[in-house]
């Protein structure tokens, strides 16, 4: 595993604090191999609003099954709503985010401030998470957050380790963190590249990851410039422990039920150790899991460790790599078979990539060991040629393991639930049965008196041995108490029937959704209306990202003028030194209740969102040093990459196409 500034192991210290495992999951089958793989809380996307529309998702039934299935097992859902809103879509917004909450979901993640106003004021039982989207990266903006009703923030992921444990010191908010996935090149919220060369905004949950497309430097250079590896901090969960995080996030809402398995399986394997203040080098096999599920030419900590510098990117390939089996010796006389010096052992089955002067791709078909490390494998078409390198891109193997996990449905469950039984039985009574786990309880009783015992009486061993039959249910006793009056008699069957309809009754309590909230929609002004026209002209214009050299000359040289900000980071400091603060295009105002809501905290509402610009805008602002001066698409259209004015920050702009020059 490819890592930058990696530590050689990972010590924790002796934190007993629980911090939460969160995976993500696209479908049905992705949130049961999250959670039967040892996930905490899972996060997903319905139909509407949400940031990953391309994904699978839930439709409504669904939804409702997984929270079931989810609560069932003790572990959390929460629901994705993170785009921005239109002040027509904002009714229906708030409709879908009711329906979600009747459902019984444990959180929203949010992006648009407007959103979480109405949220806030229509279902105040409803968790509110600040989306990543809303570019918090330091302590001030996660105050700002709170003030606005949130009671989670997800961090940039551009934040050092060091930065994170700054930040939760004196949170009024709990902290995620992402841990494990792809990385955006762009701090999120404040990308426009997608928007910009084909009209899919990612603000709107229909990113075309440009980033991910080759581009032209100005030497006529080809590659993939703007596309980072995928984040791995397994080495670092210790770490993040000590520093303060609340919850630890899996990327992957695209991915398959495969990778969500393994990489939750692995994770939940290492948080716990570090939870208990182990320290531990990760194992080999494990390392391999991770690459083999899914890397783009290997991984990187991101800025976890702090600056990754070039290391970040991705190489020559934007998509999943695999790992590294073989060379390629020679080309046999039979026809589309190779042989190849291998390091690793293929299976029939596996995916196979070989990189050459193409890429050649097939499922392995055929293979005889050869000895002495050498095979012969195929089924391979195309210009191969000795020294071409051989990729396993899916291991038949490590599939089926984890398919194991989450194939046998919602039916059947590994991931089981400790309960405490109590049985009682006295001649003249009817028997009772309690169940309890956590705060739930739940009481049932024979339907018949029990009986004086003619010949066999009920004794404690057989009522346990019935009672520890709860195959089928995602519950198992942990403690069992007996109390038998003498020469007690009751049918086995009888005992059976109150043991299903007791571990039913605490199945149903678990997975009671709430009553549909009724409510009055909040009157909001259309956006249109909601903004100042009138700018003072000495107005001191932030851009969106302050975070390092420009923060701190502020912190030195308060403000001596009103401050247009394009982040929640500055607005407490500004509004404590008496100065007027006005909310710029960086906000993302998209509706009239994120003015208000941000005019609800003293912020004038100044300027829609980049969004609703053509021009002249911010593409990407990133804290990789980009060392091209300009990138051109593959439609000729050309990009300026230059630095902030404090040199710490490379922002792309678009200039006209190439062949206008």
């Amino acid at each position: 595993m490819e890592n930058t500034n990696q530590k050689p192991g990972c010590q924790a210290g002796q934190n007993k604090r629980k911090v939460e495992l969160l995976a993500p999951a696209g479908g049905m089958n992705q949130l049961i191999a999250a959670v039967e793989n040892g996930a905490d809380a899972v996060y997903l996307g319905g139909r509407f609003f949400n940031a990953r529309m391309n994904a699978e998702n839930f439709s409504e039934d669904e939804l409702k099954a997984a929270i079931d299935y989810a609560h069932l097992r003790n572990v959390k859902v929460y629901i994705t709503m993170n785009v921005l809103i239109k002040d027509e879509e904002l009714s229906d917004a708030v409709n879908h985010a009711a329906e979600l909450c009747s459902m019984g979901a444990d959180g929203l993640i949010v992006q648009d401030l407007g959103l979480a106003d109405a949220v806030r004021k229509t279902l105040p039982e409803l968790p509110l998470h600040f989306s990543t989207q809303g570019t918090i990266y330091n302590a001030s903006g996660v105050r700002t957050a709170a003030r606005l009703g949130f009671k989670r923030v997800v961090l940039a992921r551009e934040l050092s380790i060091h930065e994170i444990k700054e930040i939760t010191k004196d949170s009024r908010c709990e902290i995620e963190v992402f841990v494990h996935g792809a990385l955006c090149i762009c701090y999120s919220g404040q990308c426009q590249l997608s928007r910009s060369i084909g009209g899919r905004s990612a603000n709107r949950g229909e990113c075309a990851q440009p980033c991910r497309l080759p581009y032209k430097d100005e030497a006529g250079n080809e590659g993939y410039f703007l596309s980072p590896k995928d984040l791995c901090a397994i080495d670092l969960l210790g770490d993040l422990v000590n520093a303060g995080v609340s919850s630890i996030k899996i990327e992957g809402r695209m991915k398959s039920a495969e990778y969500v398995g393994t990489v939750v399986r692995i994770y939940r394997k290492y948080l716990d150790l570090a939870l208990r203040g182990k320290s531990y080098q990760v194992d080999p096999k494990d390392q391999e899991d991770l690459l083999q599920v899914f890397n783009r030419g290997g991984f990187s900590q991101g800025y976890l460790a702090g600056q990754p510098g070039q290391s970040l990117l991705s190489g020559r390939i934007p998509k999943h790599q695999g790992v590294l089996v073989g060379k390629v010796l020679q080309r046999p006389k039979e026809k589309d078979l190779v042989d190849i010096s291998f390091t690793k052992q293929l299976t029939l089955g596996d995916g196979i990539e070989i990189h050459g002067r193409e890429i050649n791709s097939n499922i392995l078909t055929y293979y005889r060991d050869m000895g002495k490390k050498v095979a012969r494998i195929g089924d391979f078409k195309g210009d191969i040629r000795k020294g071409d390198l051989v990729y396993r891109t899916s291991s038949k193997t490590l599939t089926g393991e984890i398919r194991n996990t989450f194939s046998r449905g919602t039916g059947q469950s590994s991931r089981t639930i400790p309960v405490s039984m109590k049985f009682q039985a006295h001649v003249g009574q009817p028997a009772s049965l309690t169940l309890a786990e956590g705060p739930n309880t739940v009481f049932v009783a024979s339907q018949e008196e029990c009986q004086q015992a003619r010949t066999i009486s009920l004794d404690r061993e057989t009522v346990q041995r019935q009672l520890e039959k709860t195959g089928g249910t995602p519950f198992f006793p942990s403690k069992i108490e007996v109390e038998i009056g003498d020469n007690v008699s009751m049918p086995l069957s009888t005992l059976n029937l109150m043991r299903r309809e007791a571990t039913e009754k605490l199945a149903a309590l678990k997975t009671s959704h709430r009553s549909h909230p009724s409510f009055d929609m909040p009157k909001y002004p259309p956006l249109k209306d909601a903004l100042v026209k009138d700018l003072p002209d000495d107005l001191l214009v932030l851009p969106p990202i302050t975070k390092g050299k420009e923060d701190q000359w502020l912190s030195r040289n308060p403000t001596k003028t009103d401050v247009m900000v394009n982040n929640l980071g500055w607005i407490e400091k500004i509004q404590e030194n008496g100065k007027k603060v006005f909310a710029g295009p960086g906000l993302n105002i998209y509706n009239g209740a994120a003015a208000q809501a941000l005019t609800n905290i003293g912020v004038v509402p100044a300027s829609p969102s980049y969004e609703m610009a053509q021009s002249d805008i911010p593409l990407m602002t990133t804290e990789f040093p980009i060392k091209a001066k300009h990138l051109t698409d593959r439609k000729g259209k050309k990009y300026t990459i230059r630095k902030n004015s404090w040199g710490d920050k490379w922002i792309i702009t678009v200039c006209e196409p190439a062949d206008k020059e």
